[in-house]
């Protein structure tokens, strides 16, 4: 318990100071920035909840140790330079229609589906759905692309160029209550308006927006039960939602994560990372053109640890944070993922600040990203990476454009 004790203050104590220098230095688009105040608004209210249930002295430490070399990481001046692609207008503007094209095709097909997947698998869903789900994301950079297009033009037809992805981000919040749509939509409109206008939003209107979206982000759950199940959108209530989710057990993934890391801990089921392969495959490789056995072959499903494999009943599709797959990885020294991915955000950081227009837009991608780490698993922020350069590699492939040093 002096252990829990101990390192909840030192986490508390970074995140608040990180938190409060970096609104004093007006450095509200940095990692280190959205980094802390995730981890106030939706971890520590969720640890709270869970305090005494567990003992999560090892998982607070490596908490610590995570949040601690990713902040450090962002700190260090990297400044190594890469050439920038040329963006040609006019084949970027058939680029951005095909995709379009592609990614609403993917989406209202899916979508179509999508209830009676969902019956069939619960939270997982597995198949042919997958592959338009990932095609359906071609809207998410579309959207970041032709929004840095219309910040450069400022025309009618760049707000046209935006449409078909704007609609895709207000379903996806709107009727689905996706809070991680809600969150990327935000950041790639705050951190383009700032690498392209310099604007800032004014502290005073800061800190109660980040609380306001808090709050809003917490309680996104209730709110899509609400919306699943045609009720009157009355009885969907911030506050109440708020408090439901940081003191549901069989939904608080942060306890989840305190039983996994123990249990990973305690049968030394450590994976060296292989999950991430597992991923990669399961996400980029189409088992429905090549076989699923084929996909299967290929993964290595090394050291799973599952929820069946804990004590308590917790509620289907639930995460377990970025805290357990990389703890898994490589015990405490999983904390260098997070180096790395701190290294890597960055590197884009400082490239946007310098107007290279690939880094402009791949820059809000990886932050929201960088955040899944919290919430869902490391595994996420590659997977964009990758995601991002097969959509631009597809592109420079396609217009065979020229490079400009």
């Amino acid at each position: 318990m002096v252990l829990n004790l101990l390192f909840l203050i030192l986490l508390l104590g970074l995140l608040i100071f990180i938190t409060g220098k970096d609104l004093y230095r007006n450095s509200i688009y940095e990692g280190p920035f959205w980094f802390s105040i995730v981890l106030l608004g939706w971890f520590i209210p969720k640890y709270f909840s869970m305090m005494g249930k567990d003992n999560s002295s090892i998982f607070l430490a490596y908490v610590f140790l995570c949040t601690s070399f990713f902040i450090f990481a962002f700190r260090i001046n990297v400044n190594f330079n890469f050439k920038q692609r040329y963006l040609d207008g006019k084949y970027l503007n058939i680029w951005l229609i095909f995709t379009s094209v592609i990614g609403l095709i993917a989406y209202v097909k899916a979508r179509s589906v999508l209830d009676v997947y969902q019956e069939l698998h619960g939270g997982h869903l597995t198949g042919f759905i997958t592959i338009l789900f990932f095609l359906s994301k071609l809207l998410v950079i579309n959207f970041a692309v032709s929004f840095n297009n219309f910040l450069n033009k400022r025309n009618i037809t760049a707000i046209i160029y935006m449409l078909p992805s704007l609609l895709y981000f207000l379903d996806r919040i709107f009727i689905y209550g996706r809070r991680e749509t809600l969150l990327t939509l935000v950041l790639i409109i705050l951190t383009l308006l700032y690498f392209k206008t310099n604007f800032l939003l004014k502290r005073a209107l800061l800190v109660p927006c980040v609380i306001f979206g808090a709050v809003i982000i917490s309680t996104v759950g209730q709110y899509r039960y609400v919306m699943e199940n045609d009720l009157p959108l009355s009885e969907y209530s911030p506050l109440e939602g708020f408090t439901d989710s940081a003191n549901t057990d069989h939904s608080n993934e942060v306890l989840i994560a305190t039983k996994k890391i123990n249990f990973i801990w305690d049968n030394d089921m450590y994976d060296m990372y292989l999950s991430l392969w597992d991923r990669v495959i399961h996400s980029y490789f189409p088992g429905q053109i090549f076989g699923a056995g084929l996909k299967k072959s290929l993964t290595f499903s090394y050291n799973q640890v599952t929820t069946d494999m804990l004590s308590g009943t917790y509620s289907s599709g639930m995460t377990s944070t970025g805290f357990v797959d990389s703890f898994q990885a490589f015990s405490f020294f999983g904390f260098m993922i997070f180096f790395l991915i701190g290294v890597l955000l960055k590197r884009v950081w400082n490239q946007a600040l310098h107007g290279r227009e690939l880094a402009i837009i791949l820059y809000p991608l990886l932050l929201s990203k960088s955040l899944f780490t919290i919430t869902h698993s490391s595994a996420h922020f590659f997977l964009e990476l990758i995601s991002f350069y097969v959509f631009f590699g597809f592109y420079y492939l396609c217009t065979a454009s020229r490079e400009v040093v």
